[in-house]
C-alpha cells in the first residue's frame, strides 16, 4: 500500500512538473517571439541545442548510477551509496570544467555556424549567458538529483523544479513588458535556476554522506555502455535542430521549436510515468520479485499503450490550430505546417512506445547488452535526416527521427523477450495492433468535428469535442480488450484512498 501511494506521489508531481513546464514553455517563447522577433527566438533554440552537446560526455552516467545506487538504497548502505556518489560528484565536475572550455569556443564561432543578422558580441555574450545554467547544474547540483530519483524522492526534485519554473516565468514576464534586453532576461533566469543545487545539498544532508568514503567507481562502471543509449537520446534530442540551423537558418528553427514545445511537452507528461515508475522496478528486481516484476510491467504497458493512442491522436489532431491561434499576427516565419505538426508528433509517441521496456531494461542494468541498437538508432536518425533536410526541410528532419524511434522501440521489445521478462512478442504486437486500430477509428471520427478556429477559446471547444471522441473511442476499444486489466486499475485507485 506504501510502495502504491509513493509511486502514485511521484506520478502526479512529474505530471505537475510538466503540465508547468508546457504551461511556461507556452508563455516564454511567445513573448520573445512578439518582443523580440522570431530570428531572436530561433538562436535561444539553437544556442540551447549546441550547448546540449557537452551532455554526449555524461556517457548516460544518471541511469548508470541509478542502476547502481538501487540495491545500497534497499540495503540502507549509506557507505556504499557515499562511494558511489562521491566517484559521480568528481566525473560530473569534470564535465563542468571541460564544459567551460567548450563554451567559449561555441561563444567565439556560432556567429559563423548561425549566420545571424546580429553583430559578433551579441551572439558571443548571448551563448555565455545561456551557458551558465548549464555549468551549475554540472558542478554543483546533478548529482544529487539523481541520488533524490533513485531514493524514489522524485516529488522532492519535481516539486522544486515546479517553484523555479514559476518563478522564472514572473519574472521573465516582467522583464520583457519593461523593454529589458534579451540579454538581462536570460541571467536572471540563470540565476533563478541555481535555486536548484542549492536546496538539493542541503536535502541530501539527511543521507549523512561521508566524503572520504574509498570512490566506488566499480558500480559505475557501465558508464561506457551507457554512451550507447545516451548518444540515442542526445541525437534525437539535438539533431534536427543542429541540422536546421546549418541548412535552413535560425528561422526554420523557431518554426521547429514551436510545434516540438508542444509535442514536447505532450511526450514529457506521458513519460513522467516511466521517470517515477523505473526505480519501483529497480526495487523489485534487487528483490528477485519477477512474478511481481511481470504483473507490474503488463500493466504498465498497457497503461502507456493507452496513453499514447489517447494524447498523441489528439495532439497530432490539433496541434496546427493551435499553432495557428499562438503565432498569430506573427508574419515573419511561416507557422503553418500541418503535415510537420503530424510527423513530430508520431515521432515523439514511437520514442514514448519504449517507456516500459527502457525502464525495466535500465532498472535491470543491461545498458551493454543494449547498446548496440541504440548506436544503431542514433547512426539511422543521422543519415536519414541529412539525405531529407535538403529537400524537404523540416519535414525530412522529422521523417529520419520517427523512422529510427520506431525501429528502436521495436528492438526493445526483442530484448526483453529474450533477455528478462521472455515474454512472447506477439503481446505486445497485439496491443500496438489494438492501439492503432483506436487511433485511426478515433481521427475518422473526430475530423467530423471541425470549424474555423481564431482565438484560444474556439481552440479549447475544438479540442474538447475531439479529445473527448477520441477518449471514448479508445477506452471503449480498449475495454473490450482488456476488461481485466482495466478493473485492476480501478482497484489501485480504492486502495489508495
Amino acid at each position: 500500500m506504501k510502495k502504491i501511494r509513493n509511486i502514485s506521489t511521484n506520478i502526479i508531481a512529474n505530471i505537475g512538473l510538466q503540465i508547468t513546464t508546457i504551461l511556461c514553455g507556452l508563455i516564454i517563447p511567445r513573448l520573445i517571439i512578439t518582443t523580440y522577433g522570431s530570428e531572436i527566438n530561433g538562436m535561444i533554440t539553437s544556442i540551447t541545442q549546441f550547448l546540449g552537446y557537452i551532455t554526449l560526455l555524461e556517457a548516460g552516467m544518471g541511469s548508470v548510477v541509478k542502476a547502481a545506487l538501487y540495491k545500497p538504497l534497499a540495503n540502507r548502505d549509506s557507505t556504499a551509496v557515499s562511494g558511489i556518489v562521491q566517484a559521480t560528484n568528481n566525473f560530473f565536475r569534470r564535465i563542468a570544467y571541460i564544459f567551460v572550455i567548450y563554451l567559449i569556443v561555441l561563444a567565439i564561432f556560432y556567429q559563423n555556424i548561425a549566420h545571424t543578422n546580429f553583430d559578433f558580441m551579441f551572439s558571443f555574450s548571448l551563448v555565455l549567458i545561456l551557458g551558465i545554467s548549464t555549468f551549475i547544474q554540472y558542478y554543483f547540483g546533478i548529482t544529487y538529483q539523481i541520488l533524490l530519483q533513485a531514493d524514489q524522492k522524485i516529488w522532492l526534485t519535481s516539486g522544486l523544479q515546479i517553484l523555479t519554473l514559476v518563478i522564472n516565468t514572473i519574472f521573465t514576464f516582467v522583464l520583457i513588458k519593461l523593454h529589458c534586453s534579451i540579454h538581462l532576461v536570460k541571467i536572471t533566469t540563470a540565476f533563478i535556476f541555481a535555486i536548484r543545487p542549492i536546496v538539493y545539498s542541503i536535502y541530501v544532508k539527511k543521507y549523512k554522506l561521508n566524503n572520504k568514503t574509498k570512490k566506488d567507481n566499480y558500480s559505475i562502471s557501465q558508464i561506457w555502455d551507457g554512451l550507447g543509449h545516451h548518444l540515442a537520446y542526445f541525437i534525437h534530442t539535438n539533431t534536427d535542430i543542429a541540422l536546421l540551423t546549418i541548412f535552413c537558418g535560425v528561422k526554420e528553427v523557431s518554426v521547429y521549436s514551436v510545434f516540438f514545445m508542444v509535442v514536447n511537452g505532450v511526450k514529457s507528461l506521458v513519460n513522467s510515468v516511466a521517470t517515477a515508475i523505473e526505480p519501483f522496478f529497480g526495487e523489485l528486481l534487487v528483490a528477485s520479485d519477477k512474478k511481481k516484476v511481470e504483473k507490474a510491467f503488463n500493466l504498465y504497458e498497457s497503461l502507456n499503450i493507452l496513453l499514447i493512442a489517447i494524447v498523441f491522436t489528439s495532439t497530432a489532431v490539433l496541434i496546427q490550430p493551435f499553432v495557428s491561434v499562438y503565432t498569430s499576427g506573427i508574419s515573419d516565419a511561416n507557422y503553418c505546417r500541418p503535415i510537420f505538426g503530424i510527423l513530430i508528433t508520431a515521432a515523439e509517441a514511437a520514442y514514448s512506445l519504449r517507456n516500459p521496456y527502457s525502464s525495466i531494461i535500465f532498472a535491470s542494468g543491461h545498458f551493454k547488452q543494449t547498446r548496440n541498437g541504440a548506436f544503431i538508432e542514433a547512426i539511422i536518425n543521422i543519415v536519414i535526416s541529412l539525405v531529407l533536410v535538403k529537400p524537404l526541410g523540416i519535414i525530412g528532419v522529422a521523417i529520419g527521427t520517427f523512422i529510427s524511434m520506431l525501429l528502436r522501440s521495436f528492438q526493445y521489445i526483442w530484448y526483453l523477450k529474450n533477455n528478462i521478462l521472455y515474454r512472447r512478442v506477439l503481446v505486445s504486437v497485439k496491443k500496438m495492433v489494438i492501439m492503432s486500430l483506436a487511433i485511426v477509428l478515433s481521427v475518422v471520427l473526430s475530423m467530423h468535428i471541425d470549424f474555423a478556429v481564431f482565438n484560444y477559446f474556439q481552440w479549447i471547444l475544438l479540442a474538447i469535442m475531439r479529445f473527448g471522441i477520441i477518449s471514448l473511442t479508445t477506452f471503449v476499444i480498449y475495454g473490450l480488450a482488456y476488461r481485466r486489466q482495466l478493473k485492476y486499475i480501478i482497484i489501485l485507485i480504492k486502495e489508495r484512498r
